[in-house]
């Protein structure tokens, strides 16, 4: 489907992408991750076609060049709204449906974006979150094989958010493959089967969310600040103070339980926590994970 093979990108003398390496198959969602300037964008549009990269290739659909029949497999939602301000919200709908050979109706897409109540309203008279769910509407109107979202949700109401996962998830069963960048760590969890993490024009991370927990995942018990010396505890990794706690870092928390109590150790007020993947997410934007 996508195959993006040892491709840079530079823009005067700064490398925004360097030698980044990595297929899509049909059916997949995939999350594209990083901070602001990491080269998402740049990433995107240079899969779709509009730039080129420095070095390296990419095929999309066994293809180099992103063609006008190619593009009626592809529905894109960029980060900018497009606003037809001449047109109401159904004739919009209706012009983009001249795009496509095929197409979903416009009654069916008005209802699942919530705007059936605002089909005769000009388009700049919409708020921008309707104007947000027109442009869902617009890139998926051509039943895309490939469907790119740039922050998909952004200013829509978590329930219709949940509504629209849904549809995704729906879509991505049905065969779309599904390609995303948000900063939503609810979305990331609620829709990517695969996550690629961009870091200084690499990619730092590529694979499941769970392998990602797994590669950065700490777990700790926290006790009251033990009085007296501590004995020697094989299962813990590390020892830190944080207030009038100990925080005792383990990979087997149930063994380092146990051992507490064979060594007779008196602890009070035991918690333990583990990382929960808005933690890693934060950590690897904040540039920590590899510390």
């Amino acid at each position: 489907m996508i195959e993006v093979k040892q491709v840079s990108k530079k823009f005067t003398n700064q490398t925004i992408l360097n030698q980044i390496d990595f297929s899509v198959d049909a059916g997949e969602i995939v999350g594209i991750l990083g901070k602001n300037g990491a080269g998402k964008s740049t990433l995107i549009r240079m899969i779709l076609g509009e730039l080129q990269p420095n070095s390296g290739e990419i095929l999309l659909f066994d293809e180099k060049k992103v063609t006008s029949k190619l593009k009626e497999k592809i529905g894109v939602l960029l980060q900018e709204s497009i606003c037809l301000p001449s047109l109401t919200v159904k004739e919009s709908l209706m012009l983009f449906q001249t795009y496509y050979t095929n197409y979903y109706a416009v009654e069916e897409l008005l209802e699942l974006v919530h705007l059936s109540q605002h089909a005769k309203k000009m388009c700049h008279e919409l708020s921008g979150g309707q104007l947000r769910r027109l442009n869902f509407a617009y890139a998926i109107v051509g039943k895309p094989q490939l469907l790119i979202l740039d922050e998909p949700t952004v200013g829509m109401d978590f329930q219709l958010r949940e509504e629209l996962w849904a549809y995704i998830r729906k879509l991505s069963a049905a065969g779309t493959t599904v390609v995303l960048t948000t900063h939503h760590v609810e979305e990331v969890e609620a829709l990517c089967g695969r996550v690629i993490f961009l870091k200084e024009g690499t990619i730092a991370h590529d694979g499941s969310l769970k392998s990602l927990k797994n590669r950065y995942e700490k777990s700790w018990i926290s006790i009251d600040k033990y009085k007296g010396e501590l004995p020697e505890l094989k299962n813990v990794t590390e020892i830190t103070v944080q207030k009038d706690k100990l925080l005792l870092n383990s990979s087997n928390l149930d063994a380092l339980i146990y051992e507490l109590v064979e060594k007779k150790v008196e602890f009070k007020h035991l918690e333990t926590q583990h990382t929960t993947f808005l933690d890693v997410y934060r950590d690897l934007m904040e540039d920590k994970a590899d510390e």
